[in-house]
């Protein structure tokens, strides 16, 4: 299978984690880059820049996201989104 197949793995971690903290709750995903942002991102660009890989996104995950949630996974591909509750 392509990476263009391949769904695009984007993290979007609630602001605020020590250094340390974040990589604890992301240790099991081989991250390919990380951003922070104090603004919104552009999933959908993101994710084409990025099939098959994972992106840790630092972000204020706003109030769609449960509050119970400190690290969310979206999987973007040719198909659509799906999101699911990490840490």
């Amino acid at each position: 299978m392509s990476d263009l197949q391949c769904p695009a793995r984007i993290l979007l971690a609630r602001s605020g984690f020590a250094a340390a903290e974040l990589a604890t709750l992301v240790a099991h995903e081989n991250v390919a880059r990380t951003i922070t942002s104090d603004t919104a991102v552009d999933l959908d660009a993101l994710a084409d820049l990025h099939r098959g890989e994972t992106v840790l996104v630092v972000c204020d995950l706003g109030p769609h996201v449960d509050r119970g949630s400190d690290v969310v996974l979206v999987e973007i591909d040719a198909d659509g989104r799906r999101v699911s509750h990490v840490a």
